[in-house]
């Protein structure tokens, strides 16, 4: 049995990583959260999930092996004061992750560290250019990282992820409003946009996982689907794959506007690296959002 470190456990990504390895059965794992009573309740039948504080992950630890930690804690808003909590609590990590016998460290960072001057398709080599506050919260997780695993024998690197299609709100309201027969409102359109699917999300970190003993990262990687849809050709989508799989018609109403937007990753070298290819393109992730709010948004 393998064991791993999941932190932010309660939030989408983590909690379909969790799922992902628990199917695999050869994984115990030490899931970190700052709510751990919350993930007690959520995986009391499972006994190969750990739920605790990272105050308590020492105590645990002693004279143990952990194969990676995969930190996915951040916070999602674009408060000063959360994102510098959330760098503190990469500190604290950190510090944790050095007193215990540790052989891989995954960072999960974001793609919106490439700001906007640059023209996507990005790549790993591409300029950083974060233009606000979280983008800027993300590079520096990125730095911090670097810097405390460069010079110790601990696999390190750091995953600039794409949208998560299931956290994309305009995408659900395009759905939700497919559902209850409603238009679909497209302000501007031209605007490029890049997700991906958790599951692909959850896959990936899996192989890198099982992988982290095998290869050397490289400091950073790109995960996505590597391809963009600009936000009328998705208002279409949306259209096309309700009118084909419920027979209703919807309405899409565009509204002028000249809205900069250009956002998507080249994920050539991460699935070279780890030989994994996504599995959801843009159909299969507006159909399960479809369906997701079809089922009364219970997952």
């Amino acid at each position: 049995m393998k064991n791993v470190i999941i932190t932010g456990s309660s939030g989408l990504v983590a909690t379909e990583l969790i799922s992902n390895l628990l199917n695999d059965g050869g994984y115990q794992i030490y899931a970190v959260s700052t709510n751990p009573n919350k993930l007690k309740i959520r995986y009391a039948s499972k006994k190969n999930v750990i739920c605790l504080g990272l105050n308590e992950l020492k105590d645990v630890a002693n004279n143990m092996t952990f194969v990676a930690l995969v930190n996915c804690a951040f916070a999602r808003n674009s408060s000063g004061r959360d994102i510098a909590s959330s760098l503190e609590f990469l500190r604290e990590l950190i510090d944790t992750s050095k007193s215990i016998n540790l052989r891989s460290f995954i960072n999960i960072s974001s793609q919106s560290v490439y700001g906007q001057k640059e023209k996507p398709l990005w790549t790993e080599m591409t300029p950083v250019d974060p233009n606000y506050l979280y983008a800027v919260g993300k590079y520096a997780s990125e730095v911090i990282v670097k810097s405390a695993f460069s010079d110790i024998n601990i696999n390190f690197t750091n995953i600039r992820l794409a949208s998560v299609s299931e956290n994309a709100r305009f995408l659900n309201v395009f759905a939700k409003n497919a559902i209850a027969r409603l238009p679909i409102r497209v302000i501007g359109g031209t605007q490029v946009c890049s997700f991906i699917d958790v599951r692909d999300v959850a896959d990936a970190l899996t192989t890198v996982i099982e992988k982290a003993d095998k290869i050397e990262f490289a400091e950073v990687y790109n995960l996505g689907i590597g391809a963009t849809r600009t936000i009328l050709e998705l208002a279409k989508d949306v259209q096309r794959i309700y009118r084909t799989k419920y027979g209703e018609d919807v309405v899409i109403e565009q509204e002028d506007a000249d809205i900069q937007l250009e956002v998507g990753m080249d994920n050539t070298s991460f699935c070279h690296t780890f030989n994994w290819e996504p599995q959801f393109n843009y159909d299969d992730m507006i159909s399960s959002l479809i369906e997701f709010n079809l089922a009364g948004g219970r997952g």
